[in-house]
């Protein structure tokens, strides 16, 4: 893979994974940057860094609401994380699919 394919392919992860996450730009650069840390593939780092869940606060559970600044919900996974509290790229792969295809069904 050349130069600008890789940069190209590494624009399209980050943008996927900053929708999904509702990270900035900014904040996933970092994260790749601390993953790679002196040295490495940056591309391969990108497919494999993980960044909180915003949707269910970093938890694993589903959340509804707030109460007195607490997340609660009536429990369950979080359907944007499975469960574990943070997305990667196979996460954020899944959710934009569903975004794009499912939403439309209602």
């Amino acid at each position: 893979m050349n130069v600008e394919a890789a940069r190209k392919e590494y624009r399209k992860i980050r943008d996927l994974m900053s929708y999904a996450t509702h990270c900035s730009l900014v904040e996933f650069d970092e994260a790749v940057k601390a993953l790679v840390g002196s040295g490495g593939q940056w591309l391969e780092a990108a497919k494999r860094v993980k960044l909180p869940c915003r949707r269910c606060g970093g938890t694993g559970q589903f959340i509804t609401g707030s109460l007195n600044g607490k997340l609660v919900g009536p429990g369950g996974q979080c359907f944007r994380c499975a469960g574990k509290g943070c997305q990667d790229w196979a996460d954020a792969k899944r959710n934009e699919y569903y975004d794009r295809h499912q939403t439309v069904r209602l």
